[in-house]
């Protein structure tokens, strides 16, 4: 392994979020409190993958992370993740482990006007 590469990976894990929907969007993003997840600034936000039937994301953090993120439908607060009454629901919360996987649906999304 590239000497570089394994200094900026020590002491880290690879996070693997995987969304699922039944509505129909283009892309999805996750927005919190990391660098790498936007600092909850919604236009830093990560673009997740499109996948057949889900999208993903992969992202480094150091082992014993703890990570507070929401779902977004566009980089911005007015197309955030809701419950299944349309109910505004808690932060997701991690603690970033090797060989993590981070399952989430998302039944609603805000629409603001």
């Amino acid at each position: 392994m590239n000497k570089n590469l394994q200094a900026k990976t020590e002491g880290k894990c690879r996070v693997k979020f995987v969304v699922t929907t039944p509505h129909s969007v283009r892309r999805l993003y996750l927005c919190g409190d990391t660098k790498n997840l936007g600092n909850w600034e919604p236009i830093k936000a990560a673009e997740m993958r499109k996948k057949e039937d889900h999208f993903e994301l992969y992202k480094l953090f150091k082992v014993g992370e703890v990570v507070n993120f929401k779902v977004l439908e566009k980089m911005t607060w007015d197309r955030v993740e809701l419950g299944y009454w349309c109910e505004d629901i808690k932060n997701h919360t991690i603690t970033a482990e090797k060989a993590l996987v981070v399952k989430i649906e998302v039944p609603n999304f805000k629409y603001e006007s």
